[in-house]
This record gives C-alpha cells, structure tokens and sequence, in this order.
C-alpha cells in the first residue's frame, strides 16, 4: 500500500539496502560519507559487504538518509516500494 510505513528496522541495514537508499536519494558514496562523517572507502565496504556500520554509523545513517529522504518526498514514511 503506498504511503504506509514500512517494517524496515535500522538495526538491520545491510549493504544492499545503504547502496538502495544511497542511489535513490542520488547521493555518491562520496557525498553519502561526508554527511555522516566517515570516509568513502568505509561507505563501500559496506555496500560491499565486507563490514558492517556500527551501532554510532548506523545512527548517522538514518538521520541523514531519513533527512534526505524527507527533503525528497515532504514525507515522513518510507513507501513499501522504495527499497524494491
């Protein structure tokens, strides 16, 4: 149903959906990392499933990706398609 809240839970970010979010929201590895603070080598290695962001990353990651979000929609929801 569009326009309804999602079951996604931050705590289980995996690469693919950091990449998912970071591609629809048109942001580059590069400008993804400077907004959290880290550096885009880490951001890949994420993406490529070689780390995993901790819990202090993954709360970057969602205020920044959610700010992001909001900016782009004027919504405070994820739709059910945005990471399909």
């Amino acid at each position: 149903m569009p326009g309804t809240k999602s079951q996604f839970h931050w705590k289980n970010l995996d690469g693919a959906k950091i990449k998912a979010f970071r591609l629809k929201l048109n942001l580059s590895q590069q400008e993804l990392s400077a907004m959290i603070g880290t550096g885009y080598t880490t951001v890949n290695r994420w993406e490529n499933g070689h780390q995993k962001p901790n819990r202090s990353m993954l709360k970057a990651l969602h205020a920044v990706l959610m700010k992001e979000y909001d900016r782009l929609t004027k919504k405070a929801e994820i739709p059910d398609d945005f990471l399909a």
